[in-house]
């Protein structure tokens, strides 16, 4: 690739470099003819370390700077004071052009040049870690997708693993024992389960945009909420902590696939924050084409002010820096919302509880689905 002048006047890098035209005055004929004789490389050698303007033999002025560890030649010139003007028109032809500068224009253009040479080198810089970081970036979302792509089958054999498992345990004589494995057999189902719904939230948190692609279907968000509770209730145990679900709903909305995310963020969300002991609740109420879903647990309360700023992207409150989390929980719920006219609310209720020096009180978040799609008491299979 031509590598890029940046120069107004011609230059040398070194005094037996090749001389190369500026971007503002080309190397007039007669240089050009010239540049090899053996009188130009005498020159050139013999002023090769002295910073400062000279005169070459024929008259042109010629100026070497230095910047930083940065030396070079700039030839070629016509400047007042400094060069004979009679005796380089004699130099020139018509289709020269080497216009007389005055020396404080020139000085001035040389500044300009060193500090656009600081700028580029930091911009240029700057771009290059830029491009750098990432292709790292895209070289490891390469390998977290791969990885993710083979967690799926490796999660989708060990699901079709356990379903064989309990089946085969149906068809056996109950007993405690027998009991007791299938009670595992299920909670490994649950595991494989929520891996799944954990996929998917990392492939929604990536690129929240492809649900904005996905067809609406009608779906009973009461089953949603039920399995995924289901499948965090081991989770849920580990923190000492019970979801109790009030309510039925047979209702259906009309939503994208990744509303199956939505209670799994907001629950999750509530086990991670919760006081040990504290059970959460979850509430369904229909009221006329409504549905109502409030997720309620008693967790580390926010301040009032950071209240506000909860479903924004890496926000999460500093009471909670202890507690290992991104900020993207309540973001991507309050994204499926929005995607789905699903109205969430956020806020804290008024009973507070102390443990360790930290203050917890009731955490509410309001689902309001409106013009819900009433149904008899059916087993809908989504």
């Amino acid at each position: 690739m031509k590598n890029l002048n940046i120069f107004p006047f011609p230059y040398k890098l070194n005094y037996n470099g090749e001389l190369t035209d500026g971007i503002f005055i080309k190397i007039p004929y007669f240089c050009s003819h010239n540049k090899s004789s053996i009188k130009c490389k005498d020159f050139y050698k013999s002023i090769k370390d002295i910073v400062g303007f000279h005169t070459c033999p024929y008259g042109f002025g010629l100026n070497i700077v230095k910047h930083g560890e940065m030396k070079l030649i700039f030839t070629c010139l016509n400047i007042e004071k400094i060069t004979d003007k009679k005796l380089i028109q004699k130099r020139l032809n018509d289709k020269d052009f080497l216009p007389r500068l005055s020396n404080e224009y020139y000085n001035s253009l040389i500044k300009d040049v060193f500090a656009l040479i600081e700028n580029a080198n930091e911009f240029y810089g700057y771009l290059n870690d830029k491009e750098q970081y990432n292709n790292e970036v895209e070289d490891q979302k390469e390998i977290l997708n791969n990885t993710f792509h083979e967690l799926r089958k490796l999660n989708s054999q060990l699901k079709t693993q356990t379903e064989n498992l309990i089946l085969q345990t149906n068809q056996l004589q109950r007993d405690e024992e027998l009991y007791r494995v299938k009670y595992l057999a299920q909670n490994i189902f649950s595991t494989t389960q929520l891996v799944s719904i954990r996929l998917n939230t990392y492939d929604f948190g990536v690129n929240p945009d492809l649900a904005l692609t996905e067809v609406k279907s009608k779906i009973q968000i009461h089953k949603k909420v039920v399995k995924v509770a289901h499948c965090l209730r081991e989770y849920a145990n580990e923190h000492y902590v019970k979801i109790n679900i009030i309510g039925e709903s047979y209702s259906l909305v009309e939503a994208n696939d990744v509303l199956e995310l939505l209670p799994y963020l907001l629950l999750d969300n509530a086990i991670k924050y919760s006081l040990k002991n504290k059970n959460i609740e979850v509430k369904f109420t229909e009221k006329d084409d409504k549905l109502i879903i409030a997720f309620k647990g008693m967790s580390l309360r926010p301040s009032d002010s950071e209240l506000l700023n909860l479903k924004e992207r890496g926000i999460r409150s500093e009471r909670a820096s202890h507690i290992q989390g991104q900020g993207i929980g309540l973001y991507l719920a309050n994204y499926i919302c929005e995607l789905n006219d699903i109205d969430l609310k956020i806020e804290l209720g008024k009973n507070r509880e102390y443990f360790n020096q930290d203050t917890y009180s009731d955490f509410i978040a309001t689902l309001t689905f409106n013009e819900i799609i009433h149904v008899d008491n059916k087993e809908i299979d989504n």
